[in-house]
């Protein structure tokens, strides 16, 4: 069957034809060519199609691959797939769609089934997002079907949407259960608490907790690590309800885990243990981190009103919800090495997107020297720590001898290996160079090889080109070839300060050979040497490294995070270059930049015994400057993303504050600048509210505005940023935007992941913001407890929104499948004849050649016998114009044009002389 898709095309030929019957050519074969064409044309642009059911339409397989699925799931799909394939209609789509957390597409059959190749996160079952994506395959204007192959049980938004989507377009839902069954003894159902309290408020915590028969289980709650219950308890079967009262204590966050353990196995311990987060409403009290509690610093805070909790850097543990409980943190010259790369990840994302405050004092192991060039820390600093070459008094040789062994090829990051990572760590010491400095670069395996000989360190795009090619190869590292080579190479060099730098794996330094008859040589010579191991001070090989950095006169650094080698290998560099912290007296002055901290006049600025060298970003805030030639910032402030920072580069209480300890307003000046770090608050304005609800795995976020408002308390729509953080990964953010859901309140919705903490805050416009507190999943999703039918009546719903059906056996599956109605689009066609008539047109016109045999045609027939033809002679003949009779010629008058009586008569000669006077029009006589 032929239809048109744009007819009204077509009313257009009676226009042309009339065009055409006025517009005629002087043949009318040309006249009729024409016509042809632009009929064919009109027929083109009314879209001619032939109709046919000419195949089998889409089959989409939406398949469950979170962590509640049994172990055998891929394989019972693959068999399933294979099944299909077999089956399939010739021209007939088979699909694969894959969801956990997120949804996928695998792709389709072409010369066999569906490739299971995507990585997918297990720790949810978005199946309201497969369904989606699997009605996105299939063409609106086709039918097919969806199997989903699950055990029921989702998270995330209700499929019951996406059922109703494939009703309304006639695509049926079937599916094959598969659950994993196995036995959960007992399970934490759920745990109801106040999300937040007033400080000193008494409040209950009640969990649900479900037993499969009668048991006794002993149960732990604790409170920030601390036991706060435990006991025994005897279960009934079936849901079982227990109460724990508590006291709020003080404003922050307080992290809660409720543990159930029983006797027997249990094939789902992950939710015998539940974990929530409490907020206390309150000023939040300030983080001091410093390596003892021999400063001054925390007792001057407290007595400035602050409320403040000392912590040792070391015993911190990183993590949002330990965060959350302080409104800045303030590190009195701690080592980066102290917060370790993952507490640096996250105290970077807590101040940039959560609104934390930030204080960073200095010290010998702060800034440069204390590891924080390179760090997650250095781009929040107001302050830069790169070595200038104006601000150097000594020339430096560093030569570095790195491990290359078979180990180092192993991929850490993406697409990096180890060796990508250690090649950074060492251009990034060429970087921090000068030309009056020397470097040199050894790599090792069973035997060293020289990749940049000594040389001043100018030409560094070609050195560093050379560095960032090295690859790793066999073997393991011979220690003493290293330090051999590299003293072989320092020697020579004439630089005011010698340096080598031995980068090992901890657990695999072999053959050290006679390691400190060598290290006392170079220590007569005045050459240090320190060592980077990858690994930690518990590997086999770990003492004879620090050994090695000791007898060096140099550091050692171990570290398990390949990431963290570009931050220590710059820090190795300050170190050494001694440049970036100042030993001398130094005094300095205020600027009007102390007004941003706090309307306050100030005394004299005090004189400081040394200070770290740092250069001043440029929207940085500079409140304290030094006098000396290098106009160093000693106070510099800034704002971070959403948070505050603050940078004092001289020692807060040290060797180093001079006469800082003694000054007047020594108090006042760090009440004011850590102050100025924590913020305002969290409180919201006008009365508004705001509300987090936890359902399914879904975070509901609800902004309530008072209803008796005169106007609204935001001048643009109001936004959440979320900070997420899980174990193993690195912390993220989103923004979301809080819309309308009634004319008083406004939400936002998230779905969270497996075992992550969420920490929102509330922005309203560029400069005002609360943080809330964080809020985290008891356990994963896919650990929760299941009565055996949830999934069941969940697949049977969707299968009933349309003609759906549980599908245990596949065969003649395909037959369900609705037939696709094929469209051949016959535009090609018609223009191919089109194309064809304009060759023909002008082959017409150049040859004439049918216009020429239908003139022919037409003489032959019209063209009558003579009658004097007829009674001449048998012996008489005619030949051109003359009659020959009998040996007579007789000369016969040629016909002219002019003689219109003979032309209208229809004799020959008058057809030849039209067929003439045509010719002479052709070619232009």
């Amino acid at each position: 069957m032929v239809m048109l898709q744009q007819p009204a095309w077509l009313l257009m030929c009676v226009p042309v034809l009339v065009m055409c019957w006025f517009w005629r050519t002087s043949s009318r074969v040309e006249t009729a060519i024409r016509a042809i064409l632009l009929c064919l044309l009109l027929f083109v642009l009314a879209g001619p199609r032939f109709e046919r059911d000419a195949r089998a339409g889409s089959l989409i397989v939406v398949a469950d691959r979170s962590t509640s699925m049994p172990t055998e799931v891929q394989s019972r799909l693959e068999e399933t797939l294979q099944i299909l394939e077999e089956d399939r209609p010739h021209d007939a789509r088979l699909g694969l769609v894959s969801f956990g957390t997120t949804a996928m597409t695998e792709g389709f059959s072409e010369s066999g089934p569906p490739v299971i190749a995507g990585v997918l996160n297990p720790n949810g079952s978005n199946l309201e997002g497969g369904l989606q994506r699997a009605l996105s395959l299939i063409p609106p204007d086709q039918g097919g079907r969806v199997l989903v192959i699950s055990d029921g049980r989702w998270t995330g938004r209700d499929p019951q949407k996406a059922a109703a989507d494939a009703a309304a377009r006639g695509i049926a839902i079937d599916f094959r259960e598969l659950s994993r069954g196995e036995r959960d003894p007992v399970a934490v159902v759920s745990v109801d608490a106040p999300r937040e309290v007033a400080p000193g408020e008494g409040f209950v915590i009640s969990a649900w907790v479900r037993a499969d028969v009668a048991q006794k289980v002993v149960v732990t709650l604790m409170r920030d690590g601390l036991v706060m219950a435990r006991g025994d308890h005897s279960l009934r079967s079936g849901a079982n309800r227990l109460a724990f009262r508590d006291l709020a204590s003080e404003p922050g966050t307080h992290g809660y885990v409720l543990l159930i353990e029983g006797d027997g196995p249990d094939g789902i311990p992950e939710n015998n243990r539940a974990e929530f987060i409490l907020g206390v409403r309150g000023p939040k009290p300030v983080l001091h981190l410093g390596s003892s509690d021999d400063s001054m610093l925390p007792e001057t805070l407290r007595r400035g009103n602050l409320a403040l909790v000392h912590r040792d850097a070391g015993q911190m543990s990183w993590n949002l919800t330990e965060l959350s409980r302080y409104s800045a943190v303030v590190l009195e010259n701690v080592p980066a090495s102290d917060i370790g790369e993952r507490g640096l990840e996250i105290l970077a994302a807590w101040v940039r997107e959560s609104g934390g405050g930030l204080l960073v004092s200095g010290g010998e192991n702060s800034f440069g020297p204390g590891g924080y060039y390179r760090s997650p820390l250095d781009p929040l600093l107001p302050v830069s720590m790169e070595l200038r070459r104006e601000h150097r008094k000594e020339s430096l040789c560093i030569v570095i001898a790195l491990d290359r062994s078979g180990s180092m090829g192993a991929a850490v990051s993406g697409h990096h290996t180890k060796m990508d990572l250690a090649n950074l760590a060492s251009a990034e010491v060429l970087h921090l160079l000068s030309s009056l400095d020397e470097y040199g670069h050894i790599v090792v395996d069973s035997e060293a090889h020289v990749v940049i000989n000594r040389r001043p360190a100018t030409q560094k795009a070609a050195m560093r080109g050379r560095i960032l090619s090295v690859e790793s190869a066999g073997g393991g590292i011979f220690v003493y070839e290293a330090l051999s080579h590299a003293a072989r190479m320092i020697l020579s060099s004439q630089a005011s300060s010698r340096h080598i730098i031995l980068f090992a794996d901890a657990a695999d330094a072999e053959q050290p050979g006679e390691y400190r008859r060598l290290l006392a040589q170079l220590g007569k010579a005045d050459i240090t040497v320190s060592v980077v191991g990858l690994g930690n001070d518990q590997d086999v090989d770990a003492p004879l490294l620090s050994e090695i950095a000791q007898l060096g006169g140099g550091r050692v650094y171990f570290t398990q995070n390949p990431k963290a080698l570009p931050r220590i290998f710059a820090q190795e560099t300050f170190v050494v270059a001694r440049s970036a912290f100042i030993k001398e007296p130094t005094s300095g002055k205020f600027t009007p930049g102390m007004t941003v901290l706090g309307p306050r006049e100030w005394s004299a600025a005090p004189r400081l015994n040394g200070y770290n060298l740092t250069y001043a970003r440029d929207e940085a805030n500079l409140a304290w400057l030094t006098a000396d030639d290098h106009r160093a910032p000693l106070l510099a402030t800034w704002h971070a993303g959403t948070g505050r920072v603050a940078a004092f580069t001289g020692e807060a209480a040290g060797t180093f504050s001079g006469d800082l300890l003694d000054w007047s307003d020594y108090g006042h000046f760090w009440a004011t600048v850590t102050r100025w770090c924590a913020g305002a608050g969290t409180r919201l304005p006008d009365n508004s509210v705001f509300t987090q609800e936890l359902d399914r795995g879904v975070l509901r976020m609800r902004l309530h505005l008072d209803p008796l408002r005169d106007r609204d308390p935001f001048d643009v729509q109001p936004t959440v940023s979320l900070l997420r953080t899980q174990a193993d990964r690195t912390p993220s953010s989103e923004e979301l935007r809080l819309v309308w859901e009634s004319p008083d309140v406004l939400q936002a919705e998230l779905t969270l992941e497996g075992r992550e903490t969420v920490l929102p805050t509330l922005h309203f416009g560029q400069d005002l913001h609360w943080q809330m507190a964080p809020v985290r999943l008891p356990y994963s999703p896919e650990a929760a407890p299941s009565d055996g039918t949830r999934g069941r009546v969940t697949l049977e719903r969707l299968a009933s929104f349309g003609a759906g059906r549980e599908r245990l056996n596949l065969g003649g599956y395909w037959r369900d499948v609705p037939l696709v109605r094929k469209y051949v689009d016959l535009r090609p066609w018609f223009c191919l004849a089109a194309l064809l008539l304009i060759l023909g047109l002008v082959a017409e016109r150049r040859t004439g050649l049918l216009a020429g045999r239908l003139q022919r045609s037409r003489l032959v027939r019209t063209v009558p016998t003579s009658p004097s033809m007829e009674e001449s002679s048998p012996s008489s003949r005619t030949s051109g114009d003359q009659t020959v009779e009998a040996g007579k010629a007789t000369p016969v008058r040629r016909k002219t044009d002019d003689d219109a009586g003979q032309r209208e008569s229809g004799g020959l000669g008058a057809a030849l002389s039209q067929a003439r006077d045509q010719a002479d029009k052709r070619i232009g006589k």
